[in-house]
């Protein structure tokens, strides 16, 4: 019995090893199936996000044509410009002048109703003829400073992306302003700040936004004394936040900044996602969040400059974890079950071969023993 006993029990040890590392290794295939599947999702939602980027960037395109034909026909653009051509500084000041008073009106309408930032008329030369977000600040060359501007004045031809320029950042569309016979005269620009993209993106699709950009190009860029009104420190080096943006943000979340902030872990994921420049999302599964990260680039140089978020709640990847965690309980459950039934089915295999064995011995020693013979009388007569 006792060799039986050491059998057993070794039995016992090799089937413990065989479910631990059957199920180590289930784990990890189910585990990378997981990843994958999760990988894929994650690779759905960051498409998802970036044809909304894209769509909210044609609709204000549109829009932003739509603008500029109304203008230049209504408020007779041609016109000043041609009269600007032989303007002095006197003249120019006065044909400025004329200009505001009849655009602010309309101005204010298509801020309130269109969110446009900035409707800026530049000069063939790359001067700032008039800002309307800021008709008190003219004059200055955008050569060097604003290549959009620059482009439109030079190729005659509009041009639309993100640039930031002495004021703002925004999604600028600049066009040219010719006369009939094809003649160049300026250009003007219909501009839209970050911060209606992001609230475009957070009305359309249910998520929170925000928006970053580089610190040297604002640095570079902006006016010294506008910095401040619309750029503070992030938590992501050397990116500002966009004041207007955080505004947005907090009217729908409801939170400050601060209490939106993620753990440091996904911080620093996300900023080396975004610093990719390309389109990523990742998952946080402490607060079930997806943090998708958009990359924008300079009109004119393609160099990366900001980069939006996207933070979206999705719940197919707790989903996806409750079927993994169901699955592999079933799996190691059905390997525990057959590894104890074999045991036990071996066992009794065992114990009956071992008592065959000895019925067999016992029939052998008989059949094969000694044969002692006697005889004996029962009575006296007996033969």
């Amino acid at each position: 019995m006792s060799n039986t006993h050491i059998s057993n029990k070794r039995l016992r040890i090799l089937l413990l090893a065989i479910f631990v590392v059957v199920g180590i290794v289930l784990f990890f295939l189910l585990n990378n199936q997981l990843k994958k599947n999760e990988q894929q999702h994650l690779s759905l939602i960051t498409e998802r996000y970036q044809r909304a980027y894209n769509t909210i960037y044609s609709q204000h395109k549109r829009l932003a044509t739509s603008i500029y034909s109304g203008v230049i026909g209504r408020f007779d653009i041609e016109i000043l410009y041609k009269q600007l051509l032989t303007a002095d500084k006197e003249k120019k000041d006065q044909l400025r002048q004329e200009l505001l008073t009849k655009m602010l009106p309309r101005y204010a309408v298509l801020q309130e109703t269109a969110g446009v930032r900035q409707l800026h008329f530049h000069l063939s030369d790359n001067e700032s003829f008039l800002r309307l977000h800021r008709p008190k600040k003219f004059g200055d060359n955008l050569t060097g400073v604003r290549r959009s501007v620059e482009y439109v004045n030079r190729e005659h031809v509009a041009i639309d992306g993100f640039e930031e320029g002495r004021i703002f950042n925004g999604y600028r569309f600049v066009f040219p302003v010719t006369t009939l016979d094809g003649r160049h005269l300026g250009s003007m620009e219909v501009s839209f700040g970050a911060e209606i993209f992001t609230a475009a993106m957070m009305d359309q699709y249910n998520v929170l936004s925000n928006f970053f950009i580089k610190q040297s190009v604002v640095n570079d860029m902006v006016f010294p004394d506008e910095l401040k009104h619309a750029y503070s420190e992030s938590h992501h080096p050397g990116y500002y936040f966009d004041k207007n943006v955080l505004e947005e943000l907090k009217k729908r979340s409801n939170k400050d900044i601060e209490a939106l902030k993620p753990d440091i872990a996904i911080t620093d994921q996300t900023y080396t996602n975004a610093i990719g420049e390309k389109s990523i999302s990742l998952y946080d599964a402490t607060n079930n969040m997806v943090l998708t990260t958009i990359p924008v680039f300079d009109v004119r140089t393609g160099e990366m400059v900001a980069f939006m978020t996207v933070r979206s709640k999705d719940d197919l990847f707790i989903a996806e974890k409750q079927k993994f965690n169901l699955f592999l309980v079933l799996c190691l459950s059905l390997l525990g079950t057959i590894l104890t039934v074999f045991y036990i089915q071996y066992s009794k295999t065992k114990s009956l071969k071992h008592t065959l064995r000895i019925l067999q011995r016992e029939r052998d020693m008989f059949a094969q023993g000694s044969v002692i013979t006697f005889t004996w009388q029962n009575k006296e007569d007996w033969p």
